[in-house]
């Protein structure tokens, strides 16, 4: 009785561990045949929703979702089911692939392909992105260690200059030092010869007292320089008279700075020319503006500059007033007076007259006429502080010969002479 009793229940264990090991090997057969796609199931004798969603292992409303049927409604053997992938537990993937005819052998394999195309550039995709975040991030990387080695490159360069210019002042200290040396030594050599010989001493302030009660140089000794060269020389002989040396190097020196032309320079301009030089003690005369040739679009329609009579200059070391105020004692002269240029300007005509322009370089004239006319009137004394806004415009005679553009080169070089 044992024995025959124990029967039923070895055959109950060996069908529960058929059943096991035919679900296990058919989640495994549904895992190697059915991990990308969509397959097609059909129905065999017995089967119910619930076995073949065990069998495939899907949900089993995912599976009812994707054929469009009740869970409830009674399927027959033969009929074709579509089971969904597993990435597609709700199964409307799957439905929208058996609307579009997926049970159908015919369309299947189209179908199929345009699965294995999308998940193809899918992957495309994917790779195209992680190997751009993978360029990406190489260039980060590079461009980090780029930055670094330019950090570190400057700071060499830094220590080097540091260092370089450590180096420079030691060896200025040095040349300093050895200058210094040289001075005390020579200080030192000066003393003991004094001491050693003292009539040499006596002798040399003895040279220095008759340079000092030397006598000048005699007058009308003219230096004048401008942008078209230097000049220097008497420019009056001991008769009094201009020489011919003095018409050369002024004709030389007043040309055109523009064009390079010139002409004859009135004799009594270079009189008074040499008579400021005198006054001023020889000192060198900078030439801004000389002879000018006419042109169409100057400001003033009839200067003196165009017929050699006329000369804007001013001296190193001598205030523009200065020159103003001893140049206006010139009878048959005009002088003309600029607050905000680096000039003042004379010229040789028939009567005296004087005028202030308040232009800049390069700006039309704006007068403030102080003048006086006359062929034998004298100059009266020099005018009180100029305002600061210019007056109103004079009579077109009285100031006919102030300075145009051509005579106001913008540049300091040729302000001062230095051309």
């Amino acid at each position: 009785m044992r024995v025959s009793s124990s029967k039923p229940f070895l055959a109950v264990f060996a069908w529960f561990l058929s059943a096991c090991l035919l679900c296990l090997s058919a989640r495994a057969a549904h895992a190697a045949s059915n991990s990308k796609h969509p397959i097609v199931h059909k129905v065999q004798r017995g089967q119910t929703l619930g076995m073949i969603s065990h069998r495939w292992n899907v949900p089993l409303g995912g599976l009812c979702t994707a054929n469009g049927i009740n869970r409830k409604k009674p399927i027959h053997p033969g009929q074709e089911l579509i089971i969904p992938a597993l990435d597609d537990p709700d199964g409307k993937a799957a439905a929208k692939l058996r609307q579009r005819g997926f049970l159908d052998e015919k369309q299947r394999p189209k179908l199929l392909e345009e699965i294995e195309k999308a998940e193809r550039a899918e992957r495309d995709k994917a790779e195209a992105a992680e190997k751009a975040a993978r360029e990406k991030a190489e260039r980060a990387k590079r461009a980090e260690r780029e930055k670094a080695e330019r950090a570190k490159k400057a700071e060499r360069a830094k220590a080097e200059r540091a260092k370089k210019a450590e180096r420079a002042k030691a060896e200025r200290a040095k040349k300093a030092e050895r200058a210094k040396q040289r001075s005390s030594r020579k200080l030192a050599r000066k003393d003991r010869s004094e001491r050693k010989s003292p009539r040499s001493s006596r002798a040399k302030s003895s040279k220095s007292k008759l340079a000092k009660n030397k006598p000048a140089r005699r007058r009308g000794y003219v230096r004048i320089k401008g942008l078209m060269g230097s000049w220097q020389g008497y420019a009056i002989d001991r008769k009094g008279n201009v020489t011919e040396a003095a018409k050369a190097g002024f004709r030389k020196v007043l040309r055109s700075w523009r064009t390079g032309a010139g002409a004859e320079i009135e004799p009594r301009l270079i009189r008074m020319v040499a008579e400021v030089s005198d006054h001023f003690g020889g000192k060198q005369i900078l030439v801004v503006s000389g002879y000018r040739p006419k042109r169409k679009t100057q400001f003033t329609p009839h200067s003196r500059h165009n017929f050699g009579q006329a000369m804007d200059f001013h001296i190193e070391g001598v205030a523009n007033e200065e020159l103003r105020d001893y140049a206006r004692k010139f009878n048959k002269a005009g002088v003309g007076y600029y607050p905000n240029s680096s000039f003042i300007h004379l010229d040789a005509r028939e009567y005296r007259t004087y005028w202030i322009d308040y232009s800049g370089p390069g700006e039309r004239p704006r007068y403030a006429h102080q003048g006086f006319k006359g062929r034998d009137s004298k100059a009266p004394e020099a005018p009180a502080a100029q305002p600061e806004a210019p007056a109103p415009t004079p009579e077109p005679e009285a100031a006919k010969d102030a300075q145009d553009s051509d005579s106001k080169p913008t540049t300091d070089k040729v302000a001062r002479g230095d051309g």
